[in-house]
């Protein structure tokens, strides 16, 4: 049977189960787990959120296997959507990461995404070794590589990935891959026309994921290509149902860029419309107003961000770059310190440092700093020459 109609086939079998009125027995709730796994498996674009509907449409008993919750969260973060994963989980005993991988690899995924990289890394990799050959570790280990710069290691896990029968976690990983690569590469501007192809590829493979799309048009806004930026961003927004959020970042992104700022504004009040706690939306707003010449407005609206998430680096970064323009030094090299403090090889953080302690006198700190930022530099340079070697 066609991989498609296997699918639906699948798809029409659950939907019969779920609306049939029976009882559910637990047996049965983990039989509707593994048909969830095998549609997330195997879907093109659409079948896990077709795996989410069928869910909803499950009774009391179902829905309240750790089985199910599991898949769904799995599935809310195939799609992207890490807070509404984050809540179905937030009410879950500790426990249930003892009881069952799936809640264990959610977990671990959003602490990778959104909480400590760093941390989750390291128990990806110890998990990696424990559960051999299972899909879900291995893809995650391989976006904890990705996460880490590991560009070697990733391609070698990905080299050694088994039992993906339909290619799609291939093609997916791949493309991330790609994608991290390009992003390594955006830190220095001297390197930033070699990410072209890298995310063009990861495109070809993924043309569905609108948040490389985006990375793709921030790249081409950087390199002041900004009809093809927003040509991008376009397309990805006329076919986007995940990634929605993203591509109306980019857009607000390449309006500040160009200046036209009333534009950028309407699109970050669009997004925090639809997601109020959108940090990046809250930060862009702030550099909006700073560009208009309202800074204290600009600073009260990243403070706000502050105080949610003292660690918020990009509300960091445009605090300090709005205080050395002011000649607020202190407070400047205050941010960057705590950026630094966070992200001890940070390039833009290293050069701006650099530049407010200068002001100061403090050329000691300087030079520690210009070898700092060159090293890092060097290995950003040493990554791309590796890539060469895993191929494009």
């Amino acid at each position: 049977m066609p991989r498609r109609m296997l699918g639906v086939f699948v798809l029409a079998l659950l939907m019969e189960v779920l609306c049939s009125g029976r009882a559910f027995a637990q047996d049965t709730a983990q039989d509707v787990g593994d048909m969830v796994r095998t549609m997330r498996a195997s879907r093109r674009e659409g079948e896990a959120r077709e795996a989410l509907k069928s869910m909803r449409a499950a009774g009391p008993d179902v829905r309240a296997s750790l089985r199910v919750i599991g898949q769904r969260v799995l599935a809310l973060q195939d799609l992207r959507k890490m807070d509404e994963a984050q809540q179905l989980l937030t009410g879950l005993p500790v426990t249930a990461d003892v009881d069952l991988l799936q809640i264990k690899l959610a977990r671990l995924r959003i602490l990778l995404d959104l909480v400590d990289p760093e941390d989750a890394a390291n128990q990806i990799i110890q998990m990696a070794a424990k559960h051999k050959g299972n899909l879900e570790v291995v893809s995650l280990h391989v976006r904890a590589l990705i996460q880490r710069e590991d560009f070697r290691a990733a391609h070698r896990e990905l080299d050694a990935l088994t039992g993906d029968s339909s290619g799609w976690l291939r093609r997916e990983l791949e493309a991330e891959l790609l994608a991290g690569r390009a992003r390594s590469l955006l830190a220095d501007d001297s390197l930033l026309e070699e990410a072209f192809p890298l995310l063009e590829e990861a495109l070809k493979l993924a043309p569905h994921r609108g948040d490389m799309r985006a990375l793709y048009a921030n790249a081409l806004v950087r390199w002041q290509r900004f009809d093809q930026a927003e040509e991008q961003l376009q397309r990805g927004l006329e076919s986007a149902g995940v990634d929605r959020e993203v591509l109306l970042m980019g857009q607000a992104d390449l309006y500040r860029s160009t200046d036209r700022l009333a534009e950028a504004i309407a699109r970050y009040e669009m997004v925090l419309a639809e997601s109020p706690d959108a940090r990046l939306a809250q930060v862009g707003l702030a550099r909006c107003r700073s560009r208009m010449g309202e800074k204290e407005e600009a600073v009260d609206l990243l403070k706000i961000c502050l105080a949610n998430d003292s660690d918020d680096l990009d509300a960091l970064l445009v605090l300090a770059e709005i205080r050395e323009g002011q000649g607020r030094i202190a407070e400047a090299e205050a941010a960057l310190r705590h950026v630094l403090e966070l992200r001890p090889n940070h390039l833009k953080a290293c050069w701006r440092l650099s530049r407010v302690l200068a002001r100061e006198g403090k050329m000691n700190e300087v030079e520690e700093l210009v070898v700092r930022y060159e090293s890092r530099r060097e290995r950003v340079r040493q990554r791309f020459e590796d890539g060469s070697a895993i191929g494009r």
